[in-house]
């Protein structure tokens, strides 16, 4: 159950639910329900960050950030306006976050709080990087041609490593050897 019994509610008349006239020491509440804990601060966030950064948290602003005194360093957020936990996380699960993820995705708040940039951005560096692999691609494939006229189909297979079918030498032929994914 969200709300307690014994708290004053709030009917609102279009939905005909009960609705409690949400405070800070309910969300307070609320915070240490999540993790039991006490708590080190509170921010209170009215611009959205790395961990609340999908417009659908626009609503929810102001978000309280809870910081608790723990070891695994956990942070919860906290709408405001509905006593919703909109987001957990640990220091553990932060670190691989920006290590990972934010990074793959160029997930960086000042350019993810621009979404039209954003999407320029990840369509630009994506054609960059197509290229890049189509380049590679053309240049293996350019490679072994040459290798294919200069020893001719019969030992372009056998390569000069006996039963490799690589033509590669030295570490070369250790990269091309190596198992893939």
């Amino acid at each position: 159950m969200l709300f307690p019994p014994q708290k004053n509610y709030t009917i609102c008349a279009d939905p005909l639910e009960k609705m409690l006239t949400l405070i800070y020491e309910r969300i307070e509440e609320i915070a240490t329900q999540w993790v039991d804990t006490p708590i080190l601060k509170v921010d209170t966030l009215y611009d959205l960050e790395v961990w609340i950064m999908y417009t659908r948290y626009k609503s929810e602003l102001p978000i309280y950030k809870f910081y608790f005194d723990d070891p695994e360093k956990h942070q919860l957020y906290i709408s405001s306006k509905t006593g919703e936990v909109q987001q957990y996380t640990t220091r553990r699960q932060r670190f691989y976050a920006w290590i990972g993820a934010i990074p793959h995705k160029l997930y960086f708040p000042a350019l993810r709080k621009h979404t039209p940039l954003w999407i320029r951005t990840i369509t630009i560096t994506s054609l960059i990087a197509f290229l890049v692999c189509l380049t590679g691609l053309i240049a293996g494939l350019y490679r072994y041609y040459r290798q294919y006229k200069k020893m001719g189909p019969s030992r372009l297979l056998t390569g000069r490593l006996p039963g490799s079918g690589t033509t590669y030498l030295g570490y070369g032929s250790l990269f091309f050897l190596s198992p893939g994914p």
